[in-house]
């Protein structure tokens, strides 16, 4: 059937292991063949014919073929068939060009796939974190005691366990009571809580706890260096508090050790803690008098901060000099200023003189 389609000339290139009988018997029977139509008809030779082209040949039952006596095939294509196959079948020539359109495009792409997947997963949800803390509405946590609370996870929980402390410890009965000396390792959470709401109700029992509880003495070492860092530079109301209790610590007769603590204050870097010395120096002086609180252990930290760098430290400083004249008088105090510049001096003196109307 080949032999009759495509011709002699297309075959023999191909059959050339083949001897002479089989090809005489190949030629004998493609002479005899009858080619059958779409329809399954026989094919009649039309008046039209053509060569065969490569790209035809392969279309083995699209057109009737003749034979000449040079040798030479002569086809004549089948119409109807020929418009059946384009209707259903795209030209066979350009489906391999097609393919490999595609495939230049899918490996040009590949990266860009890559990174598109990439960024699908970066943006992909992420699961929710799973909280170790309990909801704020968790009855647990009421159900414990006050020392427990003030541990707890929660700053409810520790807001509550402060102020159940604070009605604790006023309502001992003896300034020796047991009670006192249960809460003494807990009483550094008191003044650092990290939420201030919570460490302002820690600032209100501690300073109950300083007017009640004996043992309360034993704590300003650890207990004023704390509130000295933590304390002072937060909100205006747990900076009240902590002014209480370091007042309340002069009132029990540590006086030298908060005045010790001050000082050290008025070197610190920080202007707000600085300023807050000064303003409790004043206070202090102004509360408990020259004895209880000495003028000349911090008089000669004072001085230079007239000419700090910050405002507030300037007139804090000018404050307690006119605090200081109070008590000690011009005499006492002219010659440990008198290296004060003559602009800052005539401040004072003009305060000074108000007080002496």
């Amino acid at each position: 059937m080949l032999w009759k389609c495509l011709g002699e000339k297309h075959i023999l290139p191909h059959v050339t292991d083949l001897d002479e009988l089989k090809l005489n018997k190949i030629k004998e029977y493609a002479e005899t063949a009858v080619l059958l139509n779409l329809r399954g008809e026989p094919r009649s030779a039309g008046t039209s014919t053509a060569t065969v082209p490569k790209s035809v040949a392969s279309s083995i039952n699209t057109a009737t073929m003749t034979k000449k006596s040079g040798g030479a095939t002569i086809v004549t294509p089948d119409v109807t068939a020929n418009k059946d196959e384009e209707s259903t079948s795209p030209a066979p020539t350009t489906k391999p060009t097609t393919a490999v359109k595609k495939k230049t495009t899918t490996a040009s792409k590949s990266p860009a796939t890559t990174n598109e997947s990439v960024e699908e997963k970066k943006r992909e949800p992420r699961p929710p974190k799973v909280r170790s803390e309990k909801p704020i509405d968790d009855p647990e946590w009421q159900k414990l005691q006050p020392d427990e609370k003030v541990q707890h996870k929660l700053w409810n929980a520790r807001l509550a366990g402060y102020e159940e402390c604070g009605k604790l410890f006023a309502m001992q009965d003896s300034s020796k009571s047991g009670e006192f000396e249960d809460y003494l390792d807990l009483l550094p959470r008191f003044v650092q809580d990290t939420n201030e709401n919570a460490k302002e109700k820690g600032l209100e029992a501690l300073l109950i706890f300083i007017q009640e509880a004996y043992v309360a003495r034993t704590t300003v070492g650890e207990i004023v260096p704390i509130i000295m860092s933590k304390c002072l530079t937060g909100r205006a109301k747990t900076k009240e508090r902590a002014f209480d209790i370091l007042l309340m610590y002069i009132e029990i007769d540590k006086n030298a050790e908060i005045e010790e603590e001050l000082i050290k204050g008025l070197e610190n870097k920080q202007p707000k803690i600085v300023q807050a010395c000064l303003e409790l120096l004043r206070r202090a002086l102004s509360d408990f008098g020259s004895k209880v609180l000495p003028i000349k252990p911090f008089l000669p930290k004072v001085i230079p901060l007239l000419e700090d760098r910050d405002k507030t430290v300037r007139d804090e400083a000018k404050l307690l000099l006119v605090e200081i004249y109070k008590w000690v008088g011009k005499q006492t105090l002219t010659p440990m200023i008198q290296n004060v510049k003559p602009i800052q001096m005539q401040e004072l003196q003009t305060e000074f003189d108000k007080l002496d109307l």
